[in-house]
Order: C-alpha cells, then structure tokens, then sequence
C-alpha cells in the first residue's frame, strides 16, 4: 500500500487506513451491503480498528476525500470517481456507523 500524505486534521490517522479502503468499508456498512471488496485487504482487522478509534473524524475525512483527484493504486478496484461518489453519498448519511 503506497501511503499518502494527507494535510488535515487526522490525515495521519487516515494515511494508515486508506482513503480508498475507508470509504470502500463505510460504503459497505451504511449504503450498500453486497460491496464487499474491502474484506479481501489481509490487513482489514488493523484497519477498522484505526477507523472506529477514529470516528470523529469521519465527516472531515469524508469531505476530503470527496474532493481528491485521484487516489493510489487499489487492490479493490476503485477508481477516483467511485471514490468520490462513495464519500459524497456517506456524507448524506446523518449518523454513520462505523461497525
């Protein structure tokens, strides 16, 4: 996983997880639960733990990643416009959840 730099709040945070893999995983959980090409990542376990600890930053990261012009390579398959319509479609959701 080639890890990016992320200039906002918890960005740090986010680099560990992915911004492709998070909104892949929130995608699954709160919109549509036959996505569910985030559970091939051997690291998933490690990576939604970093999420639920991290919850507060959820509409941030969101909003962030709405906006991203591209996005590393993914072992899941996503393309940046996939990406972004995930993350703006979560950022409709009132209460996200997170497990």
């Amino acid at each position: 996983m080639k890890n990016h730099d992320y200039n906002f709040s918890g960005g740090n945070h986010l680099r560990r997880i992915g911004a492709t893999y998070y909104v892949c995983y929130l995608h699954s959980l709160n919109k549509d639960s036959n996505e569910k090409r985030w559970q091939k990542i051997k690291t998933k376990d490690q990576r939604n733990k970093v999420i639920i600890k991290h919850s507060s930053f959820c509409k941030l990261w969101l909003t962030e990643i709405s906006k991203m012009k591209k996005v590393s390579t993914n072992s899941m398959g996503l393309t940046v416009s996939e990406v972004n319509n995930y993350a703006d479609e979560l950022l409709k959701i009132p209460s996200v959840k997170f497990k």
